[in-house]
């Protein structure tokens, strides 16, 4: 990680260098724009504007929403005019602004829910998108741990605070307290950040955390040390299981050894033989079988044309 950026920046760099799909994708643009985002509507026309600070997530969920959504958002950035005179990043949506916002359910929000913020996936998504658009946690090497998330409006904070009561696998004892004019919810106990670290798919940033902590407070923290080496295990693992069912799918419906792809058909075949492996040993052992040089960003898009052969077969296509 970069050594001139903040403990936060390096957090939210290391989250926004990844890409999310499904209810995780929603509900991390729903809970970033409901935070970030400002409607406008100027002659009748309706525009979205997300805000940042930090241009990778700037990017990110400029790229984010036009996934998601098939459109063409726009950046604009200016700087601030406040003591430190950061850049401030816009995102602008112009098109589908309605449909984007209903589908997010930020208009529903007065209810305190969103129907979609439901599994374990969901979750995370909603709190790392609150995270990346106006968290902060301080530096390890900081007596203080302190990790926090702010709002304006009261009602959306104790959603953010329940939210983090909802995670069945980890334990979250959030608080609440009102700072100026906005309010804050914040964990302060040490093996509660770290989890959180976990939690929004951060695991470096955790193992960094956790490293300057121990040196710091001499006690025992193999535990959670073993959490973290094996953040990334548990990421394979989770996309192993999804591979195999695209395929399983695919050969149900017309079969592995129909597909005339050599190479495709070649990772399939080891996906189903090597449940456990990483896209780096699968490139290797298809480099091996295929006699020729096989990257693992090769694997990557392949295991993309698997899962869009595998979407379009459930869909009833071709």
């Amino acid at each position: 990680m970069e050594t001139n950026l903040s403990f936060t920046a390096k957090v939210k760099n290391e989250i926004a260098s990844q890409s999310y799909d499904g209810v995780k994708l929603k509900a991390l643009l729903a809970a970033f724009s409901k935070i970030n985002g400002k409607l406008i509507i100027e002659e009748g026309v309706s525009k979205l504007i997300l805000t940042t600070e930090n241009a990778k997530v700037a990017k990110f969920i400029f790229l984010s929403f036009q996934t998601k959504y098939h459109i063409a958002p726009r950046f604009a950035y200016l700087r601030s005019m406040h003591f430190k005179k950061n850049i401030v990043y816009h995102v602008i949506v112009e098109s589908k602004v309605e449909e984007i916002l209903d589908d997010l359910e930020i208009f529903k929000f007065n209810s305190n829910t969103m129907s979609f913020v439901r599994s374990e996936e969901s979750l995370s998504g909603f709190l790392l998108g609150s995270f990346l658009a106006t968290g902060s946690v301080n530096d390890p090497l900081s007596s203080n741990y302190h990790l926090e998330i702010s709002t304006i409006e009261e009602e959306h904070a104790k959603y953010i605070a329940s939210i983090m009561g909802r995670v069945h696998s980890i334990e979250f004892t959030p608080k609440i307290i009102k700072r100026r004019n906005h309010y804050v919810v914040y964990i302060k106990k040490s093996d509660q950040i770290a989890n959180f670290l976990i939690f929004i798919d951060a695991p470096q940033a955790c193992l960094s955390y956790e490293d300057v902590r121990i040196n710091r407070d001499f006690y025992n923290n193999d535990n959670r040390l073993q959490i973290c080496i094996n953040a990334n295990m548990v990421r394979t693992v989770e996309s192993s299981n999804k591979q195999r069912e695209d395929i399983e799918l695919i050969d149900k419906k017309i079969g592995i050894k129909n597909i005339p792809n050599v190479k495709l058909k070649t990772l399939m075949e080891l996906r189903l033989e090597h449940e456990e492996s990483s896209m780096v040993e699968l490139a290797e052992m298809m480099s091996k079988k295929l006699d020729k040089p096989v990257s693992k960003s090769s694997v990557n898009h392949m295991f993309r044309a698997i899962k869009t052969l595998a979407e379009k077969l459930k869909a009833g296509g071709n």
